[in-house]
Parts: C-alpha cells; structure tokens; sequence
C-alpha cells in the first residue's frame, strides 16, 4: 500500500448563520490528490530548493510517511503581483511545525469577505522527510526507513529570494550544514506581473494560482509525493530528499 505525501489543502468554509467565533478560513492538510495536473507544477516548488533542475533525470522511489515543516504566518493579497496590503490570518511566535502527512490544521481566521490574488506563506526553509522501505531499499545508505531527513531549502549561492517588503533573504547553510532561514513563498494568479513588480518575488519562490481564493468559498491545495523520494550524494554528504510529485489546486 502506498502512503500518499502530505497534502496543503486550503479551505474555506461557508459562514452563514454560524457562530460569530468560528472561522472562515481554514488552512488544513489532506492526502487526496484527486485532479489531475501537470507535473510542472511540482517542477517549480523543487526549483525553490534547487532540487528539480539538478536531479531532473533521476528515477525516485518510495514515498515519505512524515513530511515536516515550520511555517511562520499566512497572508492574503487582492493584488494579483503580490503587492500590499497584505491581510494576516494567523501568525505563529515561535513557528509551528507540522507533519503534513498526518493532515493537520495548519492556519485558520477570519479575513474580510473578497478575492484575493496572492496568498503568501511564510515558513522555515527546511524540509524533514522520514522515508518509507521502498525508498531505503531503492537508496541503500542514504534514505534509511523510520530515520528523519532533513533538507536546507534555500542554500547558499541560490538565487535570491525577496521578502514581503521586497528586501532580498539570505540565503545560508549548505547540504552537509543546513541553517535554518526564514523565507516566503508566493502563490498568485499571474506569476509574471508579481516577477515584474518593483521588489516583487522571485520566480523561484512564485507559484502559480490557479484560480483566485473567494472569501467565503472553496479551494484546496496539495501536494503529493507519493513515490517521490530521492537518495544521493554531493560533496561527500549523503541525503534523502523530495525530488518529484504533484501539485496544485482543486
């Protein structure tokens, strides 16, 4: 039985005539990736950690059963580039890390009724991963079942990632000596407006939204990494990384 990798899926849940306290937008996990998309789209989330490009060709294998990560906070933008104002849903001081395989809530608020163009996820720039026996056996000595793997995200010598007022990120650590940094990613309905702003993102911390987030209304999103694991080295350091799967909105 394959064990289906974890899952963002953002949801919103309809507010007529509930209570006054419950909200109206729920961030949580889920394993169905029920539509189909391109693999593209999985393409360019790796692309944000440098993995797609370099290991493009390779063959994965095995699937994670724990996906962790940190997240910092969740904003909204009716701008489709990704401009301000920017609308908090929830923050986190410190972060929170959540296993995205065991479908937790990950945000929930209330933000005013509209559309919104841009959602924009602050998080950790490092991924955990604990691989299944497939992938131990398909990379002996570098992904080992039940042990947690963890990936720096945004390295040193990556192209640079910009933040909410447009100031460039850091990037630090290496493979063999992960620093954790703290980065946001960008999900819009039209990637190359945000690109072409003034101080806007990154293309390779930009997502491309597939329809604009209705308050109150419906949407998920998720990414699936079944069979997606990789195990390899470089410099002389050993890792067991996400390397392919699917994304995106349904």
């Amino acid at each position: 039985m394959k064990i289906v990798a974890g899952v963002l899926a953002l949801s919103l849940a309809g507010c007529g005539g509930g209570g006054g306290d419950a909200p109206t937008l729920v961030v949580k996990g889920s394993a169905s990736a029920v539509a189909t998309v391109s693999a593209s789209w999985w393409q360019r989330l790796l692309a944000l950690a440098g993995l797609g490009v370099v290991h493009a060709d390779v063959t994965t294998a095995g699937s994670p059963t724990v996906l962790k990560m940190r997240f910092h906070a969740l904003r909204l933008s009716a701008n489709a580039d990704c401009s301000g104002p920017y609308l908090t849903v929830q923050v986190f001081d410190p972060p929170r890390e959540f296993d995205l395989v065991a479908a937790p809530t990950l945000f929930e608020g209330s933000p005013p009724p509209g559309t919104y163009r841009c959602i924009v996820f602050e998080a950790d720039d490092h991924l955990a991963v604990v691989p299944d026996a497939v992938a131990q056996a398909a990379f002996p000595g570098r992904c080992r079942a039940g042990v947690e793997h963890v990936t720096d995200l945004y390295r040193s010598g990556d192209p640079p990632f910009r933040d909410l007022a447009g100031a460039t990120i850091a990037a630090r650590g290496s493979r063999g000596a992960p620093v954790v940094d703290r980065v946001h990613f960008f999900a819009t309905t039209e990637p190359a407006a945000a690109q072409a702003r003034s101080g806007g993102p990154a293309a390779t911390q930009t997502l491309p939204l597939t329809a604009a987030l209705v308050v109150p209304g419906r949407t998920t999103l998720y990414v699936d990494a079944t069979d997606g694991l990789l195990g390899d080295t470089e410099d002389g350091v050993d890792y067991c990384v996400v390397e392919a799967g699917r994304m995106g909105f349904r």
